[in-house]
């Protein structure tokens, strides 16, 4: 049996599949009720394995994961919403419960993509949740860079307003657009929430059209260094319709204003909020 697992900084999700990736057998997903450390974490895959292993000989066990990823040694470095999650390496941890794999979030799913599109050559792929992640694809491969840090465009300098300097991520993610709202209005919103009330509330509209205008102006701005075919997006909000129909909108405009033609297409992952489980699977062989 294939178990995979997608460890993001609000939930883990996991399906366990059977031996020839074809068959879902179950599948679940742990919420946590607040931010969680490495050994939280760590308990919390080993209780869902158990839980499993105890009906199914699980034989490869793939890992779709936040931070900065080795794939070959399973190290993770990089910020991220699991406290000293550095300090967990799950190659380490399951060596002896049989094959396991990992790769980073984003990247999951873009081998994805990679293996049910063969009109993709060159893309990049933008996963908007809580902050802003990627990944690069170049001639139908996942790259990395030097450092495995490809893809990671939400650390990249947005602002600077004095001595504060504003990341990508805190202008074009969805909680961007959740903080614009509760600091104009004094109340949290969901992002689902948030764009119910777009066409009835005048501070949801303009929460979600800043977030949009940063993500459409990071989307032309990287799109420029690797001229790719195809933009897709990934997280929960990529199965938002109206969501992806302002910023294909926002996009076609900035384009037009900067004197440029757009020459890629604009796309929802497939699968949606479960690419990165699927792209976990692919690292089985």
């Amino acid at each position: 049996m294939n178990l995979v697992f997608d460890i993001g900084g609000l939930s883990t999700k996991y399906i366990l599949f059977t031996s020839d990736k074809t068959t879902v057998i179950c599948e679940g997903q742990v919420e946590y009720q607040s931010l969680i450390d490495n050994d939280q974490i760590i308990e919390i895959v080993n209780k869902i394995y158990q839980k499993l292993q105890i009906s199914y000989p699980i034989e490869n066990i793939a890992f779709s994961s936040l931070g900065v990823i080795n794939p070959l040694t399973g190290e993770i470095s990089g910020l991220g919403a699991i406290k000293n999650y550095h300090l967990v390496n799950w190659k380490d941890i399951f060596k002896d419960k049989g094959n396991v794999y990992i790769e980073n979030d984003a990247n999951c799913a873009a081998w994805y993509e990679l293996t049910i599109n063969q009109n993709i050559k060159n893309a990049l792929l933008f996963v908007i949740g809580t902050g802003l992640g990627g990944a690069v694809i170049i001639n139908r491969q996942v790259y990395h860079g030097s450092h495995f840090m490809a893809g990671e465009f939400g650390c990249g300098l947005a602002e600077q307003q004095g001595n504060i300097y504003k990341n990508i991520s805190s202008c074009s993610s969805t909680y961007s657009a959740i903080m614009r709202y509760y600091e104009k209005t004094g109340i949290k919103k969901t992002g689902y929430e948030l764009f119910a009330l777009y066409d009835k509330d005048q501070n949801a509209r303009t929460s979600i059209d800043a977030m949009v205008f940063a993500l459409a102006k990071a989307v032309i701005n990287f799109a420029l260094v690797i001229d790719p075919d195809t933009i897709l997006i990934g997280g929960g909000i990529s199965e938002n319709t109206f969501f992806l129909g302002l910023l294909s909108q926002e996009i076609e405009k900035l384009t037009k204003s900067l004197g440029l033609s757009q020459t890629f297409t604009l796309q929802a992952c497939q699968k949606n909020n479960k690419a990165n489980l699927y792209g976990a699977l692919t690292l089985i062989p």
